[in-house]
């Protein structure tokens, strides 16, 4: 179980602390996801609607908190490996400047998709954010499969196996 297996890694010490945001508890696994209409960095409209039936990680994050730029790196990573095999990982930017999270995108040559929420209203309200990062494991049928908060060792193969049994995808 990819908890579980987060949970060793946590408890080994190599989870990074996050950046604390206050608020309601956000949704568990086993929920529903929330519908979403985010747009990309180049302002085109991505609708939950589009992904319906495929994997999905959606990864929390700002420029302006430090575990998120470090995580970012293990996440392109996680992109390239399991993306082939059917994940979609969208990394869902909360900060304002736009023009911060471009240069950022392009400093560390990321290749997947990225997602604004700029005024945070569907973070805040929709999934009640409470630590970034924050990442959503959701199902071809748009369950909630773990909430994992705080950042974590994505490029680690262990937890890129345990997630992609997780989500049964073709390995």
């Amino acid at each position: 179980m990819l908890g579980s297996l987060l949970g060793l890694v946590a408890a080994g010490g190599l989870a990074l602390s996050g950046c604390k945001q206050g608020g309601e508890a956000v949704p568990r696994a086993g929920d529903s996801f929330p519908d979403f209409l985010l747009p990309d960095l180049q302002g085109r409209p991505h609708d939950s609607r589009s992904y319906a039936g495929r994997p999905l990680l959606l990864n929390f994050w700002a420029t302006w908190c430090p575990p998120c730029r470090n995580e970012m790196a293990d996440l392109e990573r996680l992109h390239q490996a399991l993306a082939p095999k059917g994940l979609i990982l969208l990394a869902v930017s909360l900060d304002q400047d736009l023009n911060l999270v471009r240069e950022f995108v392009r400093h560390e040559r990321l290749t997947m998709p990225v997602l604004v929420d700029a005024n945070q209203r569907w973070s805040r309200i929709a999934l009640k954010m409470q630590e970034l990062p924050s990442s959503f494991l959701v199902d071809t049928d748009f369950k909630i499969r773990e909430v994992v908060a705080g950042a974590r060792l994505w490029a680690d193969a262990s937890v890129q196996q345990a997630l992609a049994g997780r989500l049964k995808l073709k390995i």
